[in-house]
């Protein structure tokens, strides 16, 4: 790997050390979406925001599951071993304000997985205050403020390609350039027939 700015990039090399696989070179990324773990969950029920997100990156071909930490009864050891079950290249995690501090604990441990898998954050609370949270969140490498099923399967590409010009046109998309934060003005869906149908399948 190498890296470019902040970010460690796979490189070509790593096909031939078995760290890139023959997925990963077609540009088809292992994508976990993730509900972050909660210690006394008020409620538990299927996602639609991360069941639309997943539809739209399994059009472009991603591999994806969506992962209820509550749900599964996972602590921060059980999120940790699905990492290292799941060979994930990317960990997608939905935040609310009051499972901040959980989801930070959650990207250190993503961070640490041989894999360096790329982590993005979204959700209501990255989207109310988009700069303060990654500002939280220094391990996270993206974020999204607002909906995301349009920008995360072009983010998935750019990082592909490792076209870090073109996070510039990636609506929604929270980012780090040098020292700065940029922040994508949202784009919002004028069909919402365009965005299909949640993956009800991957949220039983």
């Amino acid at each position: 790997m190498e890296r470019i700015g902040s970010f460690l990039v796979r490189t070509i090399g790593d096909v031939a050390e078995g760290t890139i696989t023959a997925r990963q070179q077609r540009g088809i990324m292992k994508i976990l979406l993730a509900r972050p773990v909660h210690e006394r969950p008020h409620e538990i029920v299927r996602d639609l925001g991360l069941g639309y997100l997943a539809t739209s990156l399994m059009r472009e071909g991603h591999h994806v599951r969506i992962l209820d930490c509550s749900k599964d009864g996972l602590d921060h050891s059980g999120f940790a071993d699905v990492l290292k079950k799941g060979g994930y290249d990317l960990v997608g995690l939905k935040i609310f304000s009051n499972e901040l501090s959980s989801s930070a604990k959650m990207i250190r441990i993503t961070k640490k997985q041989d894999r360096k898998p790329w982590v993005v954050v979204g959700g209501p609370h990255v989207s109310g205050s988009p700069r303060r949270t990654m500002e939280c969140v220094k391990e996270a490498d993206f974020g999204f403020q607002g909906e995301a099923e349009g920008g995360f399967p072009m983010l998935v590409k750019s990082i592909h390609d490792r076209d870090s010009s073109s996070y510039s046109e990636i609506p929604g998309l929270i980012f780090r350039e040098e020292k700065a934060l940029r922040v994508n003005p949202q784009v919002f869906p004028q069909d919402l027939d365009e965005l299909g149908m949640p993956s009800w399948s991957l949220m039983p």
